[in-house]
């Protein structure tokens, strides 16, 4: 590895909020396994869930996630393309989690998210994520499985619409594409999708700085813009652009 290369580019970011750089630049395979390996050692019950975000690197980095944690003895479970949200919420019951994403970072970007007993790590096991601490499992497994259970566990929270609502979902090109939709569809609204597809979509991965044009021409009532990985999102009302983003409050069901 030329360590000089870190001089070209803006470092990778580092904190209990997650690893974040660009692929390739900055954030390399090696720094991938490093990590998980790291992580691992924080895996008590022996299972992780991993889910990634839409980002064109997602795959190569999901490969490597989970050599790494099959490597040190941790049964994986694959979501693919999965919102933060329902990661969460899996990770919460198998003890641990991996999400491969930049949340609203340019698309070059990538990185790692790790979750912990249904929480995000602390600055200790950020500590031990960086620098290991030798410890080791025997046991391996892999088992792929979508998004589970967690439309249909959301709709026992949240219940039924009681007046139908016509909801414009912004996708983004990112990770709600088959979660946000069938969940609102169930609980009974209306809806209708635009930017489906990360080739195609119209703006970028961070819709609190994207003027949003799109969704507010094509909102009649309600309309809602994701990020990437599904847990940021902004609504639309009356003709324009709330101000503030909101954190999908279905993070744990």
């Amino acid at each position: 590895r030329v360590y000089k290369k870190r001089f070209w580019f803006k470092e990778m970011k580092i904190s209990i909020s997650g690893i974040r750089g660009i692929y390739g630049e900055d954030f390399f395979p090696q720094d991938v396994i490093k990590f998980c390996k790291g992580f691992s050692e924080l895996i008590k019950s022996g299972k992780c869930v991993i889910g990634r975000d839409t980002r064109n690197t997602g795959q190569m980095i999901e490969r490597l996630v989970s050599a790494t944690l099959l490597e040190k003895g941790i049964d994986v479970e694959m979501l693919g393309i999965s919102p933060t949200p329902v990661v969460f919420k899996k990770a919460k019951e198998l003890g641990a989690g991996i999400i491969i994403t930049s949340s609203h970072n340019p698309l070059e970007w990538n990185g790692l998210k790790f979750i912990i007993e249904g929480r995000g790590i602390t600055e200790k096991e950020l500590e031990i994520v960086k620098n290991g601490s030798n410890f080791k499992k025997t046991k391996l497994g892999i088992e792929r499985t979508g998004n589970s259970n967690y439309v249909s566990e959301a709709i026992e929270v949240i219940g039924k619409v009681k007046q139908q609502k016509h909801v414009t979902v912004d996708i983004g090109g990112g990770a709600a594409k088959e979660i946000a939709p069938k969940l609102l569809e169930e609980i009974g609204c209306q809806v209708t999708t635009i930017n489906e597809e990360l080739d195609k979509c119209r703006r970028g991965p961070d819709p609190t700085s994207d003027n949003l044009t799109d969704l507010i021409s094509r909102t009649k009532e309600v309309g809602f813009a994701f990020d990437l990985d599904s847990d940021r999102m902004i609504l639309v009302m009356n003709g324009e652009k709330k101000s503030s983003d909101i954190t999908l409050g279905l993070g744990v069901v």
